[in-house]
């Protein structure tokens, strides 16, 4: 009884949503009225309460633009959004995860000794590099974006991408090779 005068109440308040102006205390209404059910929904689906506030404040900060673009609300369009969302994140997750065992994997393979120093003597002479260095070789390793998405994102062309990384990993290698022959493991 209660949920169908919740049910009958959000779909009077969806119709309410779709008025040709938007109306900032249209919105206010809807996101009170649903605001609770998306952060459930959300978190029944995310590890911690803090990812799942975020996906929901990502749901109302797109139906905030699509409100104001005068398209429609509902609560399915939300939930839908909400899913679009959770995956997103639960994809984030995993390329970190792969990203992460990756790097240590290639690290491995790289040192002689693959011990906790190596990876905190490659931590620091990363930290070492130029800006510029570092963000690439953190794309390309960290976030696993290809030539092409750095490229874009840098507004360049893929070759230029490839030439700067083999640089980057170059002068990595440089630091690395010679903190190793002067024993500098800070």
């Amino acid at each position: 009884m209660i949920a169908d005068q919740a049910s009958s109440a959000a779909a009077k308040f969806e119709v309410d949503m779709q008025g040709d102006s938007p109306d900032p205390d249209q919105f206010s209404g809807f996101y009170r009225s649903h605001y609770s059910l998306v952060l459930a929904v959300v978190a029944r689906r995310t590890i911690g309460l803090g990812v799942a506030e975020d996906i929901t404040s990502e749901v109302f900060r797109v139906a905030w633009q699509r409100h104001q673009q005068g398209d429609p609300l509902s609560l399915p369009w939300l939930y839908t959004t909400a899913r679009n969302l959770v995956g997103n994140e639960h994809r984030r997750q995993k390329r970190h995860r792969s990203l992460r065992e990756r790097a240590i994997n290639d690290l491995r393979l790289q040192a002689d000794n693959s011990d906790t120093e190596d990876l905190e003597d490659v931590r620091l002479r990363m930290a070492e590099m130029q800006a510029s260095d570092r963000e690439l070789l953190q794309m390309s390793y960290w976030d696993e974006l290809s030539a092409i998405e750095i490229a874009e994102i840098l507004g360049i062309e893929p070759g230029a991408v490839r030439v700067r990384q083999h640089r980057a990993r170059a002068r990595l290698r440089e630091l690395l090779d010679s903190a190793k022959s002067n024993g500098d493991q800070r």
